[in-house]
């Protein structure tokens, strides 16, 4: 099942990167006083972990909406009318877009 991107979730994933930034600010604000105490510096990795995956997801949907919008304009054309070589390319440059958001899931 794929989520839709629209305003709603966009909006969630600004709310909850904001979130994050915002507490790693703060544990970097305690860290300070934490290291008078002799504390030990609280691990991150989660929360950069999240922010790694908040934008991988932003940016799958960011590239979904724009090969909508390239396919819709390209549908409606008559068929004589379609420029492949400039079709190929686009569909070129989406697919290694598509690949490098795969490896970045991976990695």
């Amino acid at each position: 099942m794929f989520i839709k991107y629209n305003n709603e979730n966009a909006i969630f994933l600004m709310r909850k990167t904001f979130q994050i930034e915002s507490f790693q600010q703060r544990s970097q604000a305690l860290w300070a006083g934490m290291s008078i105490f002799g504390m030990e510096k609280l691990s991150n990795k989660d929360n950069a972990a999240t922010l790694k995956d908040l934008e991988l997801l932003k940016s799958m949907w960011t590239l979904k909406k724009e090969w909508e919008e390239a396919f819709d304009s390209w549908k409606d054309g008559l068929f004589s009318q379609l420029d492949t070589a400039s079709m190929e390319s686009s569909a070129s440059i989406f697919s290694k877009r598509v690949f490098k958001i795969g490896r970045d899931t991976k990695g």
